[in-house]
């Protein structure tokens, strides 16, 4: 875990990101800009709108750059059958080299792990020869997923040297998973550990300064 230190940061989101896909959501403005191309002094830039495309669909995909939103999520999850996953990898790696969004951020969205899908994904994406500056894992349910998630993530970069390190937004879905990370939450020495090796941001606030940074207006 300590090789993942520089390569990937975390925030945590609720499924309110999911379902107020056009609404406001506020961060802080002393998070630097998740964007490849973004100068340190550049400022992070709120998901004020945030627009999920099937990955699959291209015709809906080239809508994108005249739309104008915040954020746009390449959907390989949920917005994609399931006989057409291995397209729409291909369609994300495709759009990240020839798709310019402007100043709309480029994120995907992998399968779960629990789906057996997002190893996959990772292989497929981290080919590309242009990344996306944030990846969303949804359906997280424990710690373990994380865990999983980095040490495929660093597997399939195969030693790639990152410009800026990468953004994952992975979704806690289900009172479960709630529950597994309160849990987790609880061993300091852990999560601390969790923290420094994954690169997350602690809360500014008192009550969250020991847990992941939280969207906090993204849960319903």
């Amino acid at each position: 875990m300590a090789a993942a230190v520089g390569v990937l940061r975390l925030l945590l989101a609720g499924p309110g990101l999911r379902r107020r896909r056009l609404k406001s959501s506020s961060l802080s403005a002393g998070v630097p800009k998740l964007d490849y191309h973004a100068k340190p002094s550049h400022k992070y830039v709120p998901r004020r709108a945030v627009l999920y495309v099937p990955a699959d669909d291209e015709r809906k995909i080239q809508k994108i750059p005249s739309l104008n939103v915040d954020c746009a999520v390449l959907d390989c999850e949920d917005g994609v059958a399931l006989n057409r996953k291995a397209e729409a990898r291909l369609t994300v790696v495709k759009t990240l080299k020839e798709v310019e969004f402007g100043q709309t951020e480029k994120c995907v969205r992998i399968n779960s792990v629990s789906s057996g899908l997002a190893e996959q994904d990772l292989e497929v994406l981290l080919k590309s020869s242009v990344l996306p500056s944030s990846l969303m894992l949804p359906k997280v349910e424990n710690a373990e997923e994380i865990r999983w998630f980095s040490d495929k993530f660093l597997h399939h970069l195969k030693g790639r040297t990152l410009v800026e390190p990468m953004n994952l937004i992975p979704f806690v879905e289900t009172a479960m998973g709630l529950l597994n990370f309160k849990g987790t939450d609880t061993n300091d020495h852990e999560m601390e550990n969790q923290m420094h090796s994954l690169k997350m941001q602690y809360s500014s606030s008192k009550a969250s300064e020991k847990s992941f940074r939280v969207i906090q207006d993204l849960y319903i």
